[in-house]
Formats: C-alpha cells, sequence, structure tokens
C-alpha cells in the first residue's frame, strides 16, 4: 500500500507541468537599468521577440491523466475492499493480473531491476530509522528506572514493561530478520573488548552487571554499518 501511495505520489511529482512563471515564483529578480536607444534607420525592420508557446513552457506526457486514475483507484480499491462486492472484486482482480503482466513486459528488465532498486533503499532507510527510534526510546526507559529505583539499572530489560515500556520494541534491519531478542550479559567479561560480545544476532544487547563500568548499557547487537554511515550498529 505504502509503495503504491509512493509511485502515485511520485509519478504526480515528475510529471507535473512547469511553467517559468511557477518556476521564478517567490524570487526576487532585479531589473537592470534601461538605456535609450538611437531611433532606428527608416529602412530598418525590427523582429519582435518570440513569444515562447504552451508547447515549449510545459511538457505533457501521454496518458498521465489515465495512469494518475488508475494508480489513485488501485490504492482506493485495497484499502476499502472490505466494503466491495466480493463478485465484482474477484472479477476486477482477474483484469489487474493481466494488467499487471503488461506493465512487466513493457517497462523491461532494466527498469523493473532499477524499480527494485529503489525499493530496497526505501525499505532499508525505513527499517534503519525505526532501529534508531527503538534504540533511543528503550535507553530513555532505562534511564527512567535508574532514577525511580536509586541508581540501579534492572537485571533484564522485560523489567521495563512494568510501567516504563509497554513492550520490548523489535528490531529488522537490513540483513536480519525481525526479533525482540535479548542477550543479557551479567559479567565485566567485555569491559575492555565490546566488540567481541557481539554476535551479529539483529537483536539487543544489554549489560546488567552492577559491578561493570558497562551496567545499563544497551546496544543493538548488530556488526553491520548503517547505510552510508561508517559506524557499525553496536557502536550508536
Amino acid at each position: 500500500m505504502k509503495i503504491i501511495l509512493f509511485w502515485g505520489a511520485a509519478l504526480g511529482f515528475v510529471f507535473s507541468p512547469v511553467t517559468p512563471a511557477m518556476a521564478l515564483e517567490g524570487t526576487a529578480l532585479s531589473v537592470p537599468e534601461i538605456k535609450k536607444q538611437p531611433p532606428a534607420a527608416p529602412d530598418t525592420v525590427q523582429t519582435p521577440p518570440e513569444t515562447p508557446t504552451a508547447a515549449k513552457t510545459a511538457c505533457m506526457p501521454k496518458y498521465l491523466k489515465e495512469t494518475l486514475q488508475a494508480i489513485k483507484y488501485l490504492s482506493v480499491m485495497l484499502a476499502k475492499q472490505g466494503r466491495l462486492e466480493p463478485g465484482q472484486l474477484e472479477e476486477t482482480s482477474k483484469d489487474i493480473s493481466r494488467l499487471a503482466i503488461k506493465l512487466k513486459a513493457l517497462l523491461g528488465p532494466e527498469i523493473l531491476q532499477e524499480l527494485e532498486a529503489e525499493e530496497k533503499e526505501l525499505l532499508y532507510k525505513e527499517q534503519e530509522t525505526a532501529a534508531r527510534s527503538s534504540l533511543a526510546q528503550t535507553r530513555t526507559a532505562l534511564q527512567i528506572y535508574y532514577s525511580d529505583h536509586n541508581g540501579i539499572f534492572p537485571k533484564d530489560l522485560s523489567e521495563l514493561t512494568t510501567g516504563y515500556l509497554k513492550f520490548i520494541p523489535e528490531l529488522q534491519l537490513p540483513g536480519h530478520v525481525k526479533t525482540g531478542n535479548v542477550t543479557v550479559i551479567d559479567s565485566k567479561k567485555y569491559e575492555n573488548n565490546l566488540s567481541s560480545a557481539v554476535t551479529d544476532s539483529g537483536g539487543w544487547l544489554y549489560f546488567s552487571s552492577t559491578d561493570s563500568i558497562n551496567s545499563g548499557m544497551l546496544v543493538i547487537d548488530c556488526a553491520h554499518k548503517a547505510e552510508g554511515e561508517s559506524l557499525e550498529w553496536y557502536k550508536y
């Protein structure tokens, strides 16, 4: 559903006609000083400046209106299919399936590969944004717990669900399955080498030992680097 709406919006943006007046809207223009020119000789013929035509100022692709309308109706159909007549919906789905086959053949492998790469990039960014948000949210809950319990962190993240979090967030980073698994380390073993504690499970890594300098530390158990970043996930 998100992908359909995204491409619908993208098509509308890319193919919307833009006129010079629209492009310059809100732009301050400086008017150059106009110098008086000597009168033209009687036999001189001055050609009037060319007036831009609509074809030069805007390019309206063929079938734009029909394409955007189809995308809109398909999106609404998916969102409100529970209110539609089942028989008609089933018959229409056959037409949609045939259309999808035709569109796939029309686009060809090169464009389809580009589409797949763009969708994957969007998905990865969404997963990484969610992971950063979950990490910040859970660390905040840990600090509040610490303040409420006289400077003591919980032995396990599950203790946060007693009033600090509704549930322990799940993670799904690129290259990992979705998981809410928490690996608890209740020792001082990895004080000098945090990376050796990382197993790349894609879940949570929590240090609970009150004798350790890492007490209360929460990181993401992932050795991969975030997209376009120089740090591995467990270093955030």
